[in-house]
């Protein structure tokens, strides 16, 4: 009986034991597949990237506008940053900084999506500030635009471990500077006013070329506000030739095959039982965990690929932001665990980055507009490059008014969008020519 009993087990042991060796062989197939399909697209080898993206310290720019922007009351220090280490932030959770920059948002935002020249006066809260801060606020300006791109650390070789700037700090100065900006346009002061909008870009430029996905929704949201606040100031050519130049899809590739590498790395580096920790209610199987893990990594690697390939080979004008979609937000089979929890919807960050799209279009056609009135004393009477790159087949209109103002507008169908509760949406029309300050009764 016992003999029985024992070759029963070994049976069960064995099967088992050639289950488990089948199944690793195909975890450990699977992923050469998708690495290799990775390496022959047209993004590229996922693992060149640590080399895209070396690491760095925070560089002398970014340390000398952690202080500056520390002296408005304005933290810009990274929050993983240790207490000790010689870099002080402002103390922006702080009344009535907090308020501040509140009215900051507010007052840009509420400008921003107005689709002609008028702007109201700032709240006087506000004015009051950026008028007391003005020296300190030129510092900051002049920082940003003579001393060169601010750099925070980067080391992306690290993963999930690797730091991030502090976003929320970098986005309300983005604020700062563009109220600021408009302040100036509406009290006559161009000069000034251009300064503060070459500043927030200079800010922008090192955001670009990060590699974690949330770096580059921030950077989308900060173009969005200097596309906004271009349309309502006299700014030389160049600003046309950077928005037309400016490529909002390219970081968020980077991003999605970044997210791709993290991923594959944090599995190979990591214990079994570090990943059941970090994946709270995964069972602890531990003998089949980890060729189980090898094939949802893979899976979610390949979805990656999926979309990375899919928005490289269209126009975001094309995609349909609402449907159900296999390549935005596939459907995961329950046991695929990293593709359940590692693959948000990705339709709303890529609806932002097709409105950025045309928001440069536009401003970018403002500002041509704007030099040839300039030059001839009347606005021209056709568009030159009326076609939109955002959309081949949609026209940008523009027309003379009688009343002396020149109207521009989208011309074409555009997708319908995601509902989401961002307060900053730029029309996709600017008026031309209105008063560039609106009467003070009218705040």
């Amino acid at each position: 009986m016992w003999t029985r009993i024992a070759k029963v087990l070994l049976t069960v042991v064995g099967v088992v034991a050639a289950l488990m060796g089948v199944l690793w062989l195909w975890a450990s197939h699977r992923d050469k597949v998708v690495q290799q399909a990775w390496a022959a697209s047209r993004y590229g080898s996922l693992s060149a990237l640590p080399t895209r993206f070396p690491s760095a310290p925070a560089n002398p720019q970014a340390l000398r506008l952690e202080e500056l922007a520390g002296r408005l009351g304005l933290d810009l220090v990274p929050r993983w940053v240790k207490v000790g280490r010689g870099r002080a932030g402002g103390a922006n959770h702080r009344l009535p900084f907090a308020n501040v920059m509140q009215a900051a948002k507010n007052y840009a935002i509420g400008q921003l999506n107005n689709a002609d020249d008028r702007i109201t006066p700032a709240p006087q809260e506000l004015a009051t500030f950026l008028a007391q801060q003005e020296r300190a606020l030129s510092a900051l300006r002049q920082a940003l635009i003579s001393g060169g791109t601010p750099q925070w650390e980067t080391a992306f070789d690290k993963g999930f471990e690797a730091p991030i700037p502090n976003l929320m700090g970098i986005f309300d100065l983005h604020f700062l500077l563009i109220a600021d900006a408009l302040e100036h346009v509406r009290a006559g002061n161009q000069a000034a006013a251009a300064e503060s909008l070459e500043a927030s870009w200079q800010l922008n430029a090192g955001l670009w070329r990060r590699p974690e996905w949330i770096s580059q929704l921030i950077a989308v949201a900060s173009a969005t506000l200097q596309a906004g606040a271009a349309r309502r100031m006299q700014l030389p050519e160049v600003w046309a030739t950077r928005f037309e130049k400016l490529d909002p899809l390219a970081g968020f590739l980077d991003a999605f095959a970044g997210q791709a590498w993290t991923i594959r790395q944090a599995l190979t580096t990591r214990s079994v039982r570090e990943i059941k920790d970090a994946l709270d209610g995964l069972p602890l199987w531990v003998p089949i965990n980890r060729p189980w893990l090898v094939l949802s990594t893979a899976s979610h690697n390949e979805a990656m690929l999926r979309l990375v390939s899919y928005l490289a080979e269209r126009p975001l004008c094309s995609v349909d932001f609402v449907a159900p979609s296999q390549v935005f937000a596939p459907h995961f089979p329950a046991w695929d665990i990293i593709g359940t929890i590692a693959f948000p919807d990705w339709r709303m960050p890529c609806a932002r980055i097709l409105r950025l799209q045309l928001d440069l279009e536009l401003s970018a056609r403002v500002l041509r507009l704007r030099s040839a009135q300039r030059t001839d004393g009347r606005w021209p009477s056709e568009l030159p490059g009326a076609a939109s790159r955002a959309c081949p087949r949609a026209n940008w209109a523009y027309r003379v008014n009688a009343d002396g103002t020149a109207a521009l507008s989208f011309a074409g169908k555009l997708p319908a969008w995601p509902q989401e509760p961002q307060r900053l949406k730029l029309p996709f029309e600017h008026i031309l020519g209105a008063p560039t300050a609106a009467p003070t009764s009218g705040h």
